[in-house]
């Protein structure tokens, strides 16, 4: 097995590139905030938030800037769902279906329908639309996530039950 230290990019000194390899979505991402991101609508929320639960101490802000990432990464986690499944539309849209072109089989359904349909119809009338392996890591992100929330929000509840507040 070769060394990591040997690889090119460690070589070259290419941290980041090797950093991000994995980052289909950045839903797990260690960046709260990826490059491509508005810094300035995380600040935002992170703020929001900070006003709602009024953080005494760093425990209790800590808490809070973690529930800011948890909203921050569920929110770039149904981006990319979304994403998913307008490629996925898209992908069928343009390809074959039991061996004809897709928009053969569109006009023939259209016909036999009476009427014209919306193309994201179409599709899903073909079955191929959206394939649910795509989603399902997306899911379990979320579902993580849900919990995380759910976890880290309750911690800041009891903390200031415990202090009074």
């Amino acid at each position: 097995m070769a060394d990591s230290r040997k690889s090119k990019s460690y070589q070259t000194g290419n941290y980041q590139a090797v950093a991000l390899n994995a980052v289909k979505h950045g839903v797990l991402s260690k960046l709260v905030v990826l490059p491509h991101e508005d810094e300035t609508e995380f600040s935002e929320l992170l703020a929001a938030l900070v006003d709602e639960h009024q953080p005494s101490g760093m425990t209790e802000r800590h808490l809070v800037e973690e529930l800011a990432g948890i909203i921050w990464r569920k929110r770039r986690a149904l981006i990319a769902e979304g994403a998913t499944i307008n490629r996925c539309l898209a992908d069928s849209l343009s390809g074959t279906f039991l061996d004809l072109p897709v928009s053969s089989l569109l006009a023939v359904i259209e016909e036999h329908l009476g009427t014209s349909i919306q193309p994201a119809t179409k599709t899903q009338t073909l079955g191929e639309a959206v394939q649910t392996r795509k989603l399902e890591n997306l899911a379990r992100y979320e579902t993580h996530l849900d919990r995380k929330f759910e976890r880290t929000l309750g911690m800041l509840l009891k903390l200031r039950e415990l202090r009074g507040g």
